[in-house]
Order: C-alpha cells, then sequence, then structure tokens
C-alpha cells in the first residue's frame, strides 16, 4: 500500500467518513436525473396523447400511427373506437383510437366561440345590468367644466362619474 493510501484510509476514507453519504447523494442525483429527463416527459406526452384522442369529434381529419388518413364519421365511446371515412370513394374503416397518431384539424376557438365585442364601454354596461358595482376610481374627484349649460350632457356625466365610483364637481 502506498503511503497516500495509508494515510487515507488512518483518516476515515478520502473523504473524511463520509463516503457513505457522498455515494447516496451521487445516486440520489442520477435517478433524479432519470425521472426528470426519461420518465416525467413520456408520462406528459402520454397524457397529451390521450387528451387529443379523447377530444375528438365527427369530422375531424385524423392520421393513424400506420399513415392512412380519413375523416371521422362515427365514434363509439363503448368500444373504444372510431370509424373513419377515407378518400372520395368512401371507404369506411373501423379502428382503435389508440392508433391515432395526429388529428389534422386545426381548431380555432374564436370560431367555436361567439364573437363578442369587447370595449370598456360595452363591459361597464354589462355590470350595471348585472347589479355590480364596479368602483375603479373610488376616492377619486372629477371637475366637470362646460361651454353651455347643458342640464342633460351634466346629469349623464354625473351619473357615470357616480357609477365608476368618482365625485363630480361642477365648475
Amino acid at each position: 500500500m502506498t503511503p497516500i493510501a495509508a494515510e487515507a484510509q488512518q483518516a476515515g476514507g478520502l473523504f473524511g467518513g463520509n463516503s457513505m453519504w457522498v455515494m447516496i447523494l451521487i445516486y440520489a442525483v442520477i435517478i433524479g436525473g432519470i425521472y426528470f429527463f426519461l420518465i416525467r416527459p413520456n408520462s406528459k406526452k402520454k397524457k397529451e396523447e390521450a387528451q387529443m384522442r379523447n377530444s375528438l369529434e365527427i369530422g375531424d381529419e385524423i392520421t393513424t400511427i400506420g399513415g392512412i388518413m380519413g375523416r371521422v364519421v362515427a365514434i363509439k365511446d363503448d368500444e373504444d373506437a372510431i370509424i373513419i371515412e377515407t378518400g372520395s370513394d368512401r371507404v369506411k374503416m373501423k379502428f382503435k383510437k389508440w392508433c391515432i397518431s395526429t388529428v389534422d384539424t386545426v381548431k380555432n376557438p374564436a370560431e367555436t366561440a361567439p364573437v363578442e365585442k369587447k370595449s370598456l364601454t360595452s363591459f361597464f354596461k354589462k355590470k350595471k345590468q348585472e347589479g355590480i358595482l364596479v368602483d375603479l376610481l373610488r376616492g377619486r374627484n372629477v371637475a366637470l367644466i362646460f361651454e353651455k349649460t347643458s342640464t342633460r350632457t351634466r346629469c349623464a356625466f354625473e351619473v357615470a362619474a357616480h357609477d365608476l365610483g368618482m365625485g363630480t364637481t361642477y365648475l
């Protein structure tokens, strides 16, 4: 045995007696790395694929794992299967859901939801109709200056300011 190895053995090992803890730490880091780089991404991918297969609708264009492309014409949840129609000759084939590789139909959320004009005015009108108090400017004060004395305009501005939680001062 060399003199350096003999001194290390006498001192309690190369790391001063903590070599067992260092080895446990190294194994923990390796196992953690395997989990975060191999197992976790694979399980995330499986969840996304299952969600994609469960969100199928009639009329979706799909591609199977065998490369067959077609349009979904029926979904049989009791058998966990779908029926697709391929090409212009309308050949119908039955497949299990697990054989779907991709859904080629692009679903635009703007097409499915009704188009609603978004504006600040419509937001406040909707909240007022629902009876919800929107006082974004509580504690603020606004000075109303008009060239001509118009009671209707002044009252409209005062009501609008009050709905926002403001106080008004008429000059």
